[in-house]
């Protein structure tokens, strides 16, 4: 078996609840950013705030306040440096997993810092670039 990096470390609890939500706090109080990183976590991905589905608090009946054929942008969350966005694409639905996105490469390129790789492979990290979507202002 591949050894792992330094500082990557095998995870064998849930992916959803309590277990999970202490992972994600330690990992931002070790970054020092416990205070900016939740509040950037409480409004990720949903009009509404906070939304972790099937996990300590599911929410049963939500809707997005986007739609099929709405114009968006979508912005890399990055804690600092440049801001990596693009601008006035075309919303799809597409069945999809809760959180996920779907986008075309090469024009999805200007969202990925050209510094964020998987450090596993040393590919660029495409999957694990966080996003906020957003209704394009030029709607």
């Amino acid at each position: 078996m591949k050894k792992r990096p330094d500082g990557i470390k095998t995870y064998k609890g849930p992916a959803g609840g309590w277990g999970a939500l202490k992972a994600v706090a330690e990992a931002l109080s070790h970054q020092n950013l416990a205070a900016q990183g939740a509040a950037t976590l409480l409004k990720a991905n949903q009009p509404e705030g906070f939304d972790c589905p099937g996990c300590a608090w599911p929410d049963s009946k939500h809707t997005s306040s986007l739609r099929d054929g709405d114009l968006i942008d979508i912005h890399a969350v990055t804690v600092d440096g440049p801001k990596h966005t693009v601008h006035g694409y075309t919303a799809v639905a597409y069945d999809l997993p809760p959180g996920s996105v779907g986008g075309y490469y090469p024009e999805m390129n200007a969202v990925v810092a050209i510094g964020h790789y998987d450090r596993l492979s040393g590919t660029p990290a495409y999957k694990g670039v966080p996003v906020r979507i957003v209704r394009s202002a030029s709607a």
